[in-house]
Parts: structure tokens; C-alpha cells; sequence
């Protein structure tokens, strides 16, 4: 990056003038901050940082800019103590970016002292009510610079699957009189410091075990909201008032607290009637993967989460890129509550018919083989599926297959195969998305494969997966299979076709029994929708439950929680009935509906 020619005006930007509109524009011009998004995976995972600051202007102005990226949002700490000139300055420099500010509150920062890291809670509580969905915040200061760029910081961050990095240790011996003794702040109009009248404290609230280590952190969003709100954080915070450098001890102790960190999840599960034992040794054995994709209706995919949810199962849920930003956080506090759900480390924009729904599946894919949970079966759901079979009856479904995939499909007919003759191009704006079908033809399949048609939605082996995402016969269809109609309905098939591959069924047909949906086309079997269509599928009411009650299927789609709230209820009622029959373990009262 090229420096500037000259330096800056001592604590200012470029010119006497305070910028306005028209000078903002020429500093950021003329100093080389990057205003565009440069991927699509930065623009899902949007990031927050708080910039604590006492001097230096020029060194902090550096680190702003080498951080900045437009999607992301900055909070500024600036010390209470600061040259007036100082604080000007970042002012000016923060007013010219719309996701950059000042905190909101100011501390005149002590060393050592609490204020330091009440300077941190201020900038967290501002940031949390940004209108940035950021995934993770990370605090800095005015004379750090970072090593890493924004894209590999991300892939950083993706690497902890939704923990926070707050490193630390039991405090060594030395250690442990900042916490033992009383340290009291003291401060005149531009000194201050530390008083220690060797006064022994009470111990730490709650119980809890105290950790010294880093008072820098890297945390996700549902762990700053536990920080405000939580009451062992609360009460650690005023028992850390008269400590020495609390930000030592304050962010590490939290996060060596085990279990869902929320003090709310506990409260959510029990009062959601979640499972939350292991119901026989059979289920223990044979642990599942699931796959959720969802785009919108929270609560209906709620219903979906808490009816095939079980301790010992593992869950990768993938919101769509374009869904609201309330949506995305109300998932992500859901699944934050839960030490075997997590998002998916990688989010597409998806494009109906396009190669970023299965692109969505692929990514939650490599996120489940990389979890500890020893897994079987991995099946894809959408949320506004439900499941018409418990879990003990799942697996009995799958065993019964004997490590073979279940990819329901058949050679294409004919109007199908224009689907992968020519090329469909996904096109997608903010938040309007379709495919482009230029009338190219597309060259062959790679490796000779022969293709087939059949289900998006399948249940196949750990080895299987491992075979897609390593073997080159499925990584050359997936990129020949870029510029397809719905790839999706026709990668996972063709490759359960050929011979020799993990689990696979070459002959095999629509058996299977997946999912149970009523087709528009398909009346004439299953007697008609009593709810409405969308695209051909029918969104069950009421009057299909007896169908839905005699289906000898897994999962059934499509139900919408808000248009027909009793057919799910009623489902569900019936799920959680014989769940619970078949359980080997005393049933908790909680567990009932």
C-alpha cells in the first residue's frame, strides 16, 4: 500500500477543515480504504471490533484502515484522559464511515484498573445494538496491526465453530494477590493509578474458579449477550470492581464456565420440552448428522429442531445468505444453547434451482465430519420438514439398510434432461436471486457418468460423504454440475449409481421412503391437498394428517407453523407420545407436552 506524500495535520485528517460530506470523500479516497465487500463469504460473516485508544493518533489511523471493511462495524474507546486534540480527530475519522463510532460512554482509563475493561463493555453493549450482524467481536487497541486480513481472520474464526478465544490458565501463585487483595483506582484530572491497602476480598460470586490470562478475546455474539446479561457475569463484574486488572481474569473465568454459557438456554430447553438424555443404548450406538437449510419461518424450523433433536446426534444448520438479519440471529441463539448444533461455517446466497443450495449442503457436510460426534447416517432436512418417525425409528429405517445410501432416483425422462444439456446461470442481487438459461450446450459429464434424477434430500454413510468430498469423479461433477438445473437432484443419485462407491445402490429406484409430500400432479394417489400449493408441493392442513398419520415415510414436507399451526401441533404431539413409550430411561416430567 503506497503511503501518503505528506503527513497529516497534527491529530487531523488530510486539510485544516473538519471533514464534511465532500472532505470525507477525498480521505477515504485519497487514503486508500477499501468501501466494496471483496467475497461473498466476508459478506455472510460480517465482524466487530472495538478499538480502545490514549494516543497516537497517526498509529491508531493506521490500524483503522487496515481493518476497515464496509460490512463489518467499529466501536471507538477513546480515554477520557485524552488530548481534546486526540479525541477531535477520532471523532472526525469515525463520523466518515456509517459503521464506525464512539463509544457511547467514555472511561478515564486506569492502568490495571476496572476502568479498562468497562471501557470494553460499553463498546459491546453499542455494538450489540448495531444493525450489523456480526458473528464474532474482537477487541483491539489503538496500537496493535493485524497479521492476518479480514477473509483469513474469518476463516480463523470459522476454524472455532462457534467458541470464544479467551486464552488462559489457573493463575500462577504470583498471580493470584491481584485477586486475593483489594486494589482501588484513584485518579486526579490527568493522574491516576492504584491503591492496594492490602485488604484480603471474599471469594469470587457463584463459586466460581477464577483464571488469569489474556485481555484480549475473540467472542461470538450470544457470549457478549450472556457478558451483559447473565447474573454470574453481572455479579463477577461488581466483585471485580476492586481487583487488579480485571480484564485478566473477567473474559476467562466466563468462558472456562461449562455447559451453554446463556444463563437463558437453560431456561428455554426446559421450558421447550427438549430432550436432554439419551433415551436407550441403541441410540447412544448410532449417533445421526442432520443437515437443516432454511430461509425463512423461524418458528416453523424450531418445531422441526426440537422434534428430532437428541444429545447424542449432531446438527449443522445452514440459513440462507439473503434471510433477514433477525432471522440469522434468532438461529444462532438457538443453536448457541446447544453443544452439538452449531451454523454452518461457510452460508451461500441461494439461488432457487441453482448450485448454491447443494453448495450449502457441501459446506455443512465438511463441518459434520470434522465434529467428534462418531456419526452413522447423515440426513438433509429443510426447515419446514417434520418427522413422522422418532428417532429409535429412524434408525431402525436405516439399519435396515445395511450401510447402503438412500438417494431415491432413476435414469431422467425427457423433459428433465434439458436440465443438464444446457447451461443455467445463477444471478442474484440484494436480495433477488433466479437463473439465467442462456440455450448453451454443456459438454458431457466428466469421467463417462451416467446421470440420474431423483431427491435433494437423501440419508448416506459417513464413508459416502467422505467419498464426495475427496474422490475426483465427485469433484469434477460438481463443477461440471455448476451451471445445471437443480444439481442437487441429480449429483447425490448419479454418484450412489456407481459401482465400487461407499454404500452404494446402482440399481436401486425411488424406494426409500425419505419424505412424504403431495405433488400437484399426483392427485389422483394421494387424494388431493386440504391446505395450499407452493411450486407443486402441498403445505398440509388439517385434513391431511390422516394421510400424513398412515405414511410409512421418515420426514414429510412442506408444513408453514402460522397458516396451519394445528397440523404441526398435532404431529408433533403424536411424535413426542411415542418418543417417549420407547424410551429406556426414567422420562423427566419436562419432557412431556
Amino acid at each position: 500500500m503506497a503511503l501518503r506524500a505528506a503527513a497529516p495535520a497534527a491529530h487531523g485528517l488530510r486539510g485544516a477543515a473538519p471533514p464534511g460530506k465532500h472532505n470525507c470523500t477525498e480521505y477515504i479516497t485519497q487514503n486508500h480504504y477499501i468501501t466494496r465487500v471483496l467475497s461473498a463469504e466476508e459478506a455472510a460473516f460480517p465482524l466487530a471490533y472495538i478499538i480502545t485508544m490514549h494516543k497516537e493518533f497517526e498509529t491508531f489511523e493506521r490500524l483503522f484502515r487496515a481493518v476497515y471493511m464496509p460490512q463489518n462495524v467499529y466501536c471507538v474507546h477513546v480515554d477520557g484522559k485524552a488530548p481534546a486534540a486526540l479525541q477531535r480527530a477520532v471523532r472526525r475519522l469515525v463520523g466518515c464511515f456509517p459503521n464506525a463510532f464512539l463509544a457511547s460512554r467514555t472511561e478515564r482509563v486506569v492502568y490495571g484498573g476496572v476502568s479498562r475493561l468497562r471501557a470494553d463493555l460499553h463498546c459491546m453493549r453499542d455494538l450489540l445494538a448495531s444493525a450489523v450482524p456480526w458473528h464474532y467481536l474482537l477487541n483491539t487497541c489503538g496500537q496493535d496491526f493485524p497479521l492476518k486480513t479480514n477473509w483469513e481472520i474469518i476463516q480463523h474464526l470459522k476454524a472455532y465453530r462457534g467458541k470464544n478465544i479467551t486464552p488462559g490458565v489457573l493463575p500462577p501463585k504470583h498471580i493470584t494477590t491481584r485477586t486475593r487483595f483489594m486494589h482501588l483506582e484513584r485518579g486526579g484530572s490527568n493522574v491516576s493509578g492504584l491503591v492496594t491497602p492490602q485488604v484480603l476480598k471474599a471469594p469470587p460470586p457463584h463459586n466460581l474458579t477464577l483464571y488469569f490470562g489474556s485481555a484480549y478475546i475473540a467472542v461470538t455474539r450470544p457470549f457478549v449477550e450472556f457478558v451483559l446479561q447473565d447474573p454470574r457475569a453481572i455479579d463477577l463484574l461488581a466483585w471485580s470492581e476492586d481487583t487488579y486488572s480485571p480484564d485478566e481474569h473477567f473474559w476467562v473465568t466466563l468462558n472456562r464456565i461449562p455447559g451453554p454459557v446463556p444463563a437463558a438456554c437453560s431456561k428455554y430447553v426446559s421450558h421447550s420440552r427438549y430432550i436432554t438424555r439419551v433415551l436407550s443404548a441403541e441410540e447412544a450406538a448410532f449417533p445421526l448428522a442432520y443437515i437443516i437449510t432454511m430461509h425463512k419461518e423461524f418458528e416453523t424450523f424450531e418445531w422441526l429442531f426440537r422434534a428430532v433433536y437428541m444429545p447424542q446426534n449432531v446438527y449443522c444448520v445452514h440459513v440462507d445468505g439473503k434471510a433477514p438479519a433477525a432471522l440469522q440471529r434468532a438461529v444462532r441463539r438457538l443453536v448457541g444453547c446447544f453443544p452439538n448444533a452449531f451454523l454452518a461455517s461457510r452460508t451461500e446466497r441461494v439461488v432457487y434451482g441453482g448450485v448454491s443450495r447443494l453448495r450449502a449442503d457441501l459446506h455443512c457436510m465438511r463441518d459434520l465430519l470434522a465434529s467428534a460426534v462418531p456419526w452413522h447416517y447423515l440426513l438433509n432436512t429443510c426447515g419446514q420438514d417434520f418427522p413422522l418417525k422418532t428417532n429409535w425409528e429412524i434408525i431402525q429405517h436405516l439399519k435396515a439398510y445395511r450401510g447402503k445410501n438412500i438417494t431415491p432416483g432413476v435414469l431422467p425422462p425427457e423433459h428433465i434432461t434439458t436440465r443438464t444439456r444446457f447451461m443455467h446461470l445463477e444471478q442474484g442481487e440484494s436480495n433477488v436471486s433466479g437463473l439465467v438459461t442462456p440455450q448453451v450446450l454443456k459438454a458431457p459429464p466428466p469421467h463417462n457418468l451416467t446421470l440420474y434424477f431423483g431427491s435433494a434430500y437423501i440419508a448416506v454413510t459417513r464413508p459416502f460423504v467422505e467419498f464426495v468430498l475427496q474422490d475426483p469423479r465427485a469433484i469434477d461433477l460438481l463443477a461440471w454440475s455448476e451451471d445445471t438445473y437443480s444439481p442437487d437432484e441429480h449429483f447425490w443419485v448419479t454418484l450412489n449409481r456407481i459401482p465400487g462407491v461407499p454404500g452404494s445402490m446402482p440399481n436401486a429406484s425411488w424406494e426409500g421412503d425419505l419424505k412424504a409430500v403431495k405433488w400437484i400432479d399426483m392427485e389422483d394417489i394421494h387424494g388431493g391437498c386440504h391446505g395450499h400449493y407452493v411450486r407443486g408441493i402441498c403445505v398440509y392442513g388439517t385434513g391431511d394428517l390422516r394421510w400424513l398419520f398412515n405414511s410409512t415415510c421418515m420426514f414429510a414436507n412442506k408444513f408453514e407453523l402460522k397458516t396451519y399451526p394445528l397440523t404441526v401441533e398435532c404431529l408433533e404431539l403424536r411424535h413426542r407420545k411415542r418418543t417417549l413409550a420407547q424410551s429406556e430411561v426414567q422420562v423427566e416430567p419436562n419432557w412431556y407436552f
